[in-house]
């Protein structure tokens, strides 16, 4: 291999490390941007007054907000165990979550 080819491939070796530098820094300044979001809406959420939750497409809850104590009684640990249709239920009634809720419900809701 001549001295130009070697120049030629170690140029090219030098320009691919700038880019996986490049790329690497810029993964970082994302998961940095993200981090901060996730403080963001955690502190928010977690000074609501209403309840926030989401659930997987089998309709387990897998975040219940923490204003769920002050609604209910129920951590939000304990909240994430009992079902959507109980939950529902527990809102209907206006606030009276009767010892029925805390059974798992795994039927179809509606």
């Amino acid at each position: 291999m001549s001295a130009h080819e070697l120049r030629n491939l170690n140029d090219a070796l030098i320009e691919k490390c700038r880019q996986l530098q490049n790329q690497s820094d810029n993964a970082h300044r994302v998961n940095v941007i993200k981090q901060q979001l996730e403080q963001k809406y955690q502190l928010i959420v977690n000074h609501l007054s209403e309840v926030v939750w989401t659930a997987d497409f089998d309709l387990n809850l897998d975040f219940v907000s923490p204003s769920i104590l002050s609604l209910s009684g129920y951590s939000d640990t304990q909240a994430k165990k009992i079902s959507l249709r109980a939950i529902s239920l527990f809102i209907v009634a206006g606030g009276r979550l009767s010892s029925y809720a805390a059974l798992p419900y795994s039927g179809r809701i509606g």
